[in-house]
């Protein structure tokens, strides 16, 4: 998945050279930051995200993380200490997910990295949006594509083993 994210963004950054990775050492195309002081988020699915993708959800603050900031994780059943410093990456678009409130006089803030599935889709689409696509004489190829993609998808995952030589090979820190 992180060979990929780089090769497909490599992609639309040579084509778009205005454009650019946020920072050298992240392949994620989107960030958000909440500075609190009170970061809470409400239980939710992020659909625009890259649907097999992950999203990093970093939190930190001073909060006692037995007592509130748990991360919940909906469709598996568990709610997750989340202590400050820590990071988790999930599939936001698919999984539902939020944290607790943090008690009064804590603080607890977060950073977000993640991708919108619509950039690679339009880079699959050769720099198209799908109304272009389906407007072409080539929108057979790429219905063929889109019903294929969710299998496709999840065969870019990696396994825990393959974590480092995937983002060493990827190009992006080369």
């Amino acid at each position: 998945m992180y060979r990929n994210y780089a090769t497909k963004l490599d992609r639309l950054f040579d084509r778009y050279p205005e454009l650019d990775y946020n920072w050298a050492n992240s392949v994620f195309p989107c960030a958000s930051f909440n500075f609190g002081p009170n970061a809470v988020s409400l239980e939710h699915n992020d659909h625009g995200n890259r649907a097999a993708g992950w999203c990093s959800i970093y939190c930190d603050g001073s909060f006692d993380p037995r007592r509130g900031g748990h991360l919940i994780l909906r469709q598996l059943g568990i709610v997750v200490e989340f202590p400050p410093g820590s990071t988790v990456l999930i599939p936001s678009a698919c999984i539902t997910h939020g944290n607790t409130a943090i008690a009064k006089g804590e603080t607890r803030w977060s950073f977000t990295q993640y991708a919108s599935g619509g950039l690679f889709r339009f880079v699959d689409y050769d720099f198209r949006t799908w109304r272009e696509v389906e407007l072409a004489e080539d929108a057979d190829e790429f219905l063929a594509q889109r019903e294929k993609r969710w299998a496709a998808e999840l065969d870019l995952l990696s396994f825990v083993d393959n974590l480092a030589e995937d983002r060493q090979t990827s190009g992006l820190l080369s």
